[in-house]
């Protein structure tokens, strides 16, 4: 099988990312394939795979526009990063358990065998780029971990509505259906994170109840690279799921 051919059978949406199994190792859950901006990419990041490669695709009107916005403009990107040999795709009962826990699917984390963590892997048009490591026991310090320093949020989910988050929990329990779920793994926003962040036309920012003096400082960043910027306050974390923060996320996203 050529995989350009394969990629392409996809009819990948612009700004959109699939992930599945690799069509040449048949890896789990390790191949990711993007439309980004009109480029076909894609990786797989197993391994002894380590396919990967870029295609070209038809752009309309309206995204020609949007890329011409010097803001959003991103002539270089991060870094290549490999994962650590120690970061593995595999599936042990402490990990199961932990993605039973916030309702993650194990497919979609890494395993680091050494500090004990689940690893949300972070991509950049279709290519790992960093990860970002939570760890599975309360007593591991530091709870959240860097394995590079690309910059890059982690994101889960297609489209072009955002919801920033803090963690990576949270973006994932947001990204689904036609929502970005986006982390910044903290309560600041970086030149790097604005740089890389999707294009969007609304973005909804959600972060701790108790950091509203930084929520309104990133709100303002934001205004300058997307068109409609929200404030949510919320009750807790949204990775812990309360009914009525969720409600009001929901009503905020479409309305």
């Amino acid at each position: 099988m050529i995989v350009k051919d394969f990629v392409n059978e996809l009819g990948l949406k612009l700004d959109t990312t699939k992930r599945m199994n690799c069509p040449k190792c048949n890896g789990r859950g390790t191949f990711t394939a993007s439309n980004l901006q009109g480029e076909l990419v894609w990786n797989c990041y197993k391994a002894g795979c380590g396919i990967k490669g870029r295609d070209t695709t038809s752009l309309s009107a309206t995204h020609i526009k949007r890329l011409l916005n010097p803001v959003m403009s991103k002539s270089t990107g991060p870094e290549p990063f490999d994962m650590p040999d120690y970061v593995v795709n595999q599936q042990p009962d402490t990990l199961q358990g932990w993605c039973d826990k916030w309702d993650v699917d194990i497919k979609d984390v890494l395993y680091d065998v050494r500090q004990h963590r689940a690893v949300f892997p972070i991509t950049y048009k279709g290519l790992m780029v960093d990860a970002a490591g939570r760890a599975i026991s309360q007593h591991r310090k530091p709870k959240w971990l860097r394995y590079a320093s690309s910059g890059v949020p982690y994101t889960y989910g297609n489209g072009m509505v955002g919801v920033l988050v803090e963690d990576c929990i949270s973006a994932y329990t947001v990204g689904r259906g036609n929502v970005i779920g986006i982390s910044v793994l903290g309560t600041s926003l970086s030149e790097d994170h604005i740089r890389y962040m999707p294009l969007l036309d609304r973005i909804v920012i959600c972060l701790d109840p108790d950091a509203l003096p930084k929520t309104l400082k990133i709100a303002n960043q934001l205004r300058k690279v997307v068109p409609d910027v929200k404030v949510l306050r919320t009750t807790d974390d949204l990775k812990y799921k309360h009914p009525s923060d969720l409600e009001a996320l929901e009503n905020m996203l479409w309305n």
